[in-house]
């Protein structure tokens, strides 16, 4: 018989190619997981997983039955997602949404007065599995790439330049993107720079970047102190009354956001209303000019 937990630990395996990463997304030490993997292998009586020089790789045997075992992990979470789905309907649990910290605060403030719809908002700046049932609903800042889900496309998500009234007294008003080059920035440092992160970085060349952040949240609050000027949705910045627009007819590249879920999932009555309530808000909110 092969255990199906170790199906799973086998496919963590996959994902990430390391035993210790395995263990940490799965709560399993690392010597658990490799027990695992060992037992797996006498079951099927083949080896599945290989050491490489820097990490673990699969066998052609392991590729094949990785591609079967995810076909099985597929039909689970879509029969589990189902079987929640129904059962959540007749509570009242909260419906999971997972957006950015932008968005996120920007939903927090307009839905406030929303009747009729719990929600949980599951902040991450980075793409949640919705298989995972991580969330219910995913707020994202690109089209969904995945056959099995439904998605809407919300409208552009469109930025500009922030100041300090402080710093923009001490350090004078940008007239022309060129002037950018004398001015200090406040940066958002990720692994993968958001396009008008980009657009900063070479209209601004010559700029001092006087603090870098790993946070939306922590660049607009240090945009507010007075560190200096950052690029940021107009959907959250605008109208806030600690800070001023800055070029205000620069050109900065937008995302699109879509409004994405499981079909199955989608289905279910709370579901579908939370989806109706994002979709007209930001719909409505990304239409309007800033």
């Amino acid at each position: 018989m092969i255990d199906w937990d170790a199906c799973r630990v086998f496919l963590e395996v996959a994902r990430t190619h390391s035993f210790s990463a395995a263990g940490r997304a799965l709560g399993l030490s690392q010597p658990t997981v490799g027990r695992r993997i060992a037992a797996l292998e006498q079951a099927v009586g083949t080896r599945l997983v290989v050491r490489r020089a820097r990490d673990l790789g699969l066998t052609a045997d392991g590729e094949a039955f990785a591609v079967e075992a995810r076909r099985m992990e597929d039909a689970f979470g879509a029969a589990v997602r189902r079987a929640r789905a129904d059962a959540d309907d007749v509570d009242d649990t909260p419906v999971r949404v997972s957006a950015t910290e932008g968005l996120a605060m920007h939903l927090i403030r307009r839905l406030v007065d929303a009747r009729g719809v719990r929600l949980q908002l599951v902040v991450d700046n980075t793409t949640v599995d919705l298989s995972r049932r991580v969330a219910d609903i995913a707020v994202r800042l690109y089209r969904p790439q995945q056959v099995d889900l439904i998605a809407r496309r919300l409208g552009q998500l469109r930025f500009g330049l922030y100041a300090a009234p402080s710093y923009l007294a001490r350090h004078g008003t940008p007239r022309r993107t060129a002037d950018l080059a004398a001015h200090q920035l406040v940066r958002l440092h990720t692994p993968v720079l958001p396009a008008h992160e980009r657009w900063l970085e070479e209209r601004a060349a010559g700029a001092s970047t006087r603090l870098w952040v790993t946070s939306l949240l922590a660049q607009h609050e240090a945009a507010r102190a007075g560190w200096g000027i950052a690029a940021a949705a107009h959907l959250v910045l605008a109208g806030d009354p600690a800070l001023r627009p800055v070029l205000p007819r620069a050109s900065l590249p937008s995302m699109e956001v879509w409004l994405a879920a499981h079909a199955d999932v989608r289905k279910s009555v709370r579901v579908g209303r939370a989806w109706e309530l994002l979709s007209t808000t930001l719909a409505h909110d990304l239409a309007t000019p800033t």
